[in-house]
């Protein structure tokens, strides 16, 4: 099957006379830009451009105050109590900590990494007029359901591997510069997806450690070099529209990263992404389940959930059975994955 794919393929590209020799499409093409300015007078009808038809773009020139004020050390100085989980990027585990403490232990040299913080939103709602994500509730006609800070310090290099997800994702850059690799959702079966029984998001067989072995990629997983990628690096201030199911993998370019992301409902007359993932989603009482608490929350005046929402990976695999992602060959994950069977393990995730 995956033959008869990769020659298709392959035979399309020629067709139009793509030469894979001398046009790869790994030469990473660059994503859209806008201004916000040209958004906010209405010179770029970013509603219909890219909302609706789900075209990511990198909004250029967002000024806001978390821009001139955050920082690590800012979260761990007005928020030194505040529990947060994080990962371990060697191990690949979770730990519960203090964002003092998260700190603290990252200036010392540990690889730990925070992503989806999102009950700090109802500690300090400020939080939210200092990210400044309302000025885009016209131009995103949906509503934005939770929030959620993406911090590392003290060590470049950390991200997360290829993911969709559901929901319109607007990613606001804070602090240093990180780099999305996207791959549209017309590919899909380029990427080796994992579909698992919550249907909750998609991860891909393609890692992090996948795509540093040249041989596994050219074994196991052909068909992701036929794939065209589209590159954005967004700096402080930069806003990016990561449309749903876009296949994304994320890497932090420096020691000191801040991002905010804010997840929205989809407007009418919206443009599917992924029809099969979409259905299996409707059929999922997880996601249903999701949905009925993100809007209650809603309704509340919430925006939290919980921070530490990536499943373990045998969920991922096999539909839950266990041990079914330490027992997969080829070994996508770092060692010390396998090293930890029998505890709950986690992947990065954006």
């Amino acid at each position: 099957l995956f033959a008869d794919m990769e020659h298709r393929l392959k035979k399309q590209y020629k067709a139009r006379n793509y030469d894979l020799d001398q046009h790869n499409p790994n030469l990473n093409m660059r994503i859209a830009e806008v201004e916000y300015a040209d958004i906010q007078s209405g010179k770029v009808d970013f509603l219909n451009l890219y909302v609706r038809p789900g075209v990511p773009v990198v909004i250029k020139n967002f000024a806001s105050r978390a821009v001139k004020e955050w920082s690590a050390q800012y979260f761990a100085t007005k928020y030194p109590e505040h529990v947060c989980d994080v990962i371990n990027t060697t191990s690949v585990s979770t730990q519960s900590t203090t964002l003092a403490d998260f700190y603290a232990k990252s200036v010392a040299g540990e690889p730990l990494y925070l992503r989806a913080l999102s009950n700090i939103f109802d500690v300090d709602p400020g939080l939210m007029d200092e990210v400044g994500f309302r000025a885009f509730d016209e131009h995103m006609q949906g509503q934005c359901l939770v929030s959620q800070i993406f911090m590392n310090t003290g060590r470049e290099g950390t991200g997360t591997s290829y993911h969709c997800a559901n929901f319109n994702n607007l990613f606001f850059q804070i602090r240093g510069r990180k780099k999305w690799t996207f791959v549209d959702p017309s590919y899909t079966p380029l990427m080796y997806p994992m579909y698992n029984a919550k249907s909750m998001d998609m991860a891909s067989f393609v890692t992090s450690v996948a795509l540093a072995n040249a041989t596994m990629m050219a074994e196991h997983f052909p068909l992701y070099a036929l794939a065209p990628k589209t590159v954005a690096v967004l700096e402080p201030g930069d806003v990016l529209m990561n449309p749903q199911f876009n296949w994304h993998q994320v890497e932090n370019l420096e020691a000191e990263s801040i991002g905010v992301a804010t997840r929205w409902f989809f407007p009418d007359r919206h443009v599917y992404q992924n029809s099969l993932h979409s259905t299996l989603q409707f059929f999922s009482t997880s996601m249903w389940s999701t949905y009925y608490e993100r809007v209650r929350a809603r309704a509340l005046g919430l925006t939290a959930h919980n921070s530490s929402n990536t499943p373990p990976m045998d969920e991922r695999f096999n539909y839950g059975r266990a041990g079914s992602s330490v027992a997969y060959r080829p070994r996508i994950f770092p060692a010390s994955f396998y090293e930890a069977q029998g505890v709950a393990t986690f992947v990065q995730q954006e």
